[in-house]
This record gives structure tokens, C-alpha cells and sequence, in this order.
């Protein structure tokens, strides 16, 4: 299974964590709008294809795990991958086909700060954190993910300066 879309349903407990084990060829998870609770497994990290993770609007809480900055399908290590079957909306346009790689966060209640190894998800086009409880700065480093079109960050306990490494995100 390379597609699994779970949205807006009313499944409810932890997130699976066996999903990185036993659905290894996962390109797509979305698991957006249910009543997940508890913080997002590390084992999802496992999941080398994974080129778009939906958990928006659930109650999921934690840390953003570290490991998700080692997800391949999302270009880290340079290893960029393009899906040619399916369309991209962003920012509710059409994009037609592009790297397609979104982590969509949002309306969580995730805390903590936004870990620097986001960073090396090098082809990521849409990061949405918004809506969580996250603390500390906006990373300097949120520049070195050129190819970041969206990024929301809106509704949460943010503070300090705006990096001016987001001049460098010309997309």
C-alpha cells in the first residue's frame, strides 16, 4: 500500500506505531480530523517513501519528534523524489505535478520547540505547524528548506526575532 487516507473520520487513541514497520512502502498518510491522542510514534521516521504526513486537527500531543527530519521521501540527504500521479493544491491552487511533499501539524497540541533537524527536509514544499502550542524562536535554519513555498506558523507561543533566512526561500 503506497496511499492510506484515513481523513475525517472518528478513529480515536494513539497513532499507531507500527504503522512505519508494516506499511513500509507508505507514500501518503493522512490521518487529518479524527481524536488521535498521545505524540507522534518515532517510527514513523521509518517510513523512507513518505512524501506527505497529514496528523492536522487531532489532539496529538509532545514534542515533534527529531526523527522526522530523517524522512528520505521528503528529501533529506539530497534524496528528492517526484510523484507523477497525483496533483498538488497548495494554498488552495493547483500546482499540477511537483515534488509533492507536505508535513501538515496543525491544530494540534504539540509544545516544545520546532526541531532543527527539520531541516534537512530539503524538498519540502508545505510545513504547517500552526494552531499547537510550540515555544521558543522561529528557527534560522527554516531557510536552508528551499524549496518551502507555505509555512505556517500562526497560533502558537512563538517569540523573539524573524529569522532573515526566510529572504532566502525564493519559492
Amino acid at each position: 500500500m503506497t496511499f492510506l487516507d484515513l481523513a475525517q473520520n472518528m478513529f480515536s487513541g494513539i497513532l499507531p506505531e507500527w504503522i512505519g514497520s508494516k506499511l513500509p512502502s507508505l507514500t501518503h498518510l493522512r490521518l487529518r480530523s479524527n481524536m488521535f491522542t498521545g505524540n507522534i510514534p518515532t517510527q514513523l521516521a521509518e517510513l523512507g517513501d513518505l512524501q506527505l504526513l497529514d496528523l492536522a486537527d487531532n489532539r496529538i500531543s509532545g514534542y515533534i519528534p527529531s526523527s522526522l527530519g530523517n524522512m528520505t521521501g521528503y528529501g533529506a540527504s539530497g534524496n528528492d523524489r517526484i510523484v507523477d500521479s497525483l496533483p498538488i493544491v497548495t494554498k488552495g491552487q493547483d500546482r499540477g505535478v511537483i515534488y509533492m511533499v507536505s508535513l501538515d501539524l496543525s491544530d494540534n497540541v504539540l509544545d516544545g520547540e520546532i526541531p532543527e533537524e527539520l531541516s534537512a527536509l530539503t524538498g519540502l514544499v508545505n510545513l504547517n505547524l500552526s494552531r499547537n502550542h510550540l515555544t521558543g524562536t522561529v528557527p534560522w535554519y527554516i531557510g536552508a528548506i528551499k524549496k518551502l513555498e507555505s509555512l505556517g506558523l500562526s497560533k502558537n507561543m512563538l517569540s523573539g526575532g524573524i529569522p532573515s533566512s526566510l529572504s532566502d526561500l525564493t519559492h
